[in-house]
């Protein structure tokens, strides 16, 4: 099974970095990543992490080593978009009237889908 999203831990080895690196390049937004839930664990999906090392000049690592060719992943500017980040200059329904995606639940989790029904605010 190809690897989807990755730990802190999984970022330092492929930058040969400590976790606390990592974390504080997650905190600064120079990787983008989301927090799992309410423990507060940092995930980055794979396009994100192969955008991180192409744009900073970090050798790709082995296939084997990572569970997911990163380097053959397609560019990041091609590949979906968490919801807030599509909608979030645009003028459009799927956020309640009194509401922005900051105050919706599926960006405060930092959830890569959305499925809150249309009630709830969203499409």
């Amino acid at each position: 099974m190809e690897k989807k999203a990755f730990t802190t831990s999984d970022i330092a080895l492929v930058c040969h970095h400590s976790r606390e690196t990592v974390k504080r390049w997650l905190e600064r937004g120079e990787i983008k990543g989301f927090r799992v839930g309410t423990s507060c664990h940092w995930r980055v999906l794979a396009k994100d992490v192969a955008s991180f090392l192409k744009s900073n000049d970090i050798p790709f690592p082995d296939p084997a080593e990572v569970g997911v060719d990163l380097e053959a992943l397609p560019d990041a500017a091609h590949l979906p978009t968490f919801c807030w980040e599509f909608y979030k200059n645009k003028i459009s329904d799927h956020i309640r009237p009194d509401g922005t995606c900051e105050a919706c639940l599926v960006y405060k989790v930092r959830s890569i889908n959305c499925y809150i029904p249309k009630e709830g605010g969203r499409a």
